[in-house]
């Protein structure tokens, strides 16, 4: 969800949609210390969407480690009164909880200040902080 990143590993590749939201899942740091989703009744996960060309999809797909690392599913996402089926990537190897790498988990936070997703969301990225 961090700009920066998305112009380094998908450069021109992608167009901001805007703040989603998934219904029945959850949001956690994986035991890789990078963040993961499971589902979860009566929970949900925030996030941004993304319109990326199919070139910028196999770009992504190669950083992500698809379909070794994480698989891809289309999941229906809330999205401004509509449901949206987009890409969400999904480590299923790696499901137990963990601690945030280095400076991760700040710029997740940052990201999803500046999208302005959620209070309730950002104090639950929050939470994961090891400090």
């Amino acid at each position: 969800m961090d700009l920066r990143q998305m112009n380094t590993r998908v450069p021109n590749h992608y167009q901001v949609i805007g703040a989603g939201n998934l219904d029945s899942y959850e949001w956690f740091i994986n035991n890789r210390g990078y963040a993961n989703i499971a589902r979860k009744q009566d929970t949900n996960v925030y996030g941004v969407l993304f319109n990326i060309s199919r070139t910028g999809l196999h770009n992504l797909d190669r950083y992500e480690g698809y379909p070794n690392l994480y698989i891809r599913r289309r999941l229906a996402v809330n999205y401004a009164d509509q449901i949206l089926k987009p890409w969400v990537y999904i480590d299923i190897n790696n499901t137990s909880m963990g601690t945030p790498r280095e400076s991760y988990l700040e710029l997740v936070i940052i990201s999803a200040m500046k999208f302005k997703l959620p209070h309730q969301h950002i104090a639950h990225l929050a939470n994961f902080l090891p400090y």
